[in-house]
């Protein structure tokens, strides 16, 4: 879908879900110029629906992800809790593609890069079992919650969220290498 023709699209397709897996994707990987360009047309969808500041919180979300790309991390910490409390609703029933976990995610990983584990910590349980599941989140959760909990001394449960990711991760492509050898790593206690 080309950005001019997003509020043409709006009465019979999904525009601010694809708009927004296209602009997330630009802001973290490709062309940041789309990016910016879908965060606008985001940001001037009518508002309504549910949740009511979705557009508004899709923009914000691809701002969070330009500013981390820079270098902005503070920046980014700010407009990634800003854009996580505009989509007002959260639940354990989200679909993996769906902005909200994403959104999530992505603060965690801000909030730990700041360290302030605690606040990561809360955020990266929230996509984990017993909580929930949802494919890649709940497996990079679980990594990443590890190191936290292995960094605190807690080995017992840290031992747990690393298994998780690897069993996830042990037939996974070369893709995802890094993450999967973290995980052994951290399985074996040289994390």
């Amino acid at each position: 879908m080309l950005v001019d023709s997003a509020a043409a699209w709006l009465p019979t397709r999904a525009v601010w879900l694809e708009g927004w897996l296209i602009g997330a994707y630009h802001a973290m990987f490709a062309d940041t110029s789309i990016a910016r360009r879908w965060a606008e047309a985001l940001g001037k969808l009518p508002k309504g629906g549910s949740p009511p500041e979705y557009g508004a919180a899709l923009r914000t979300d691809i701002s969070a992800r330009l500013a981390a790309r820079r270098g902005d991390r503070k920046t980014a910490l700010v407009l990634a809790g800003r854009a996580l409390a505009l989509w007002n609703i959260h639940t354990e029933n989200q679909l993996e593609f769906m902005p909200e976990p994403a959104m999530r995610f992505n603060l965690a990983l801000l909030l730990r890069s700041e360290a302030k584990s605690d606040s990561a910590m809360v955020l990266f349980q929230s996509l984990v079992p017993p909580t929930t599941w949802m494919g890649f989140y709940s497996a990079r959760a679980s990594l990443e919650l590890a190191e936290l909990l292995e960094a605190r001394g807690d080995r017992e449960q840290a031992a747990r969220h690393f298994l998780t990711a690897m069993r996830v991760w042990e037939r996974a492509d070369r893709a995802l290498a890094a993450l999967r050898e973290r995980a052994r790593r951290g399985v074996e206690g040289r994390g």
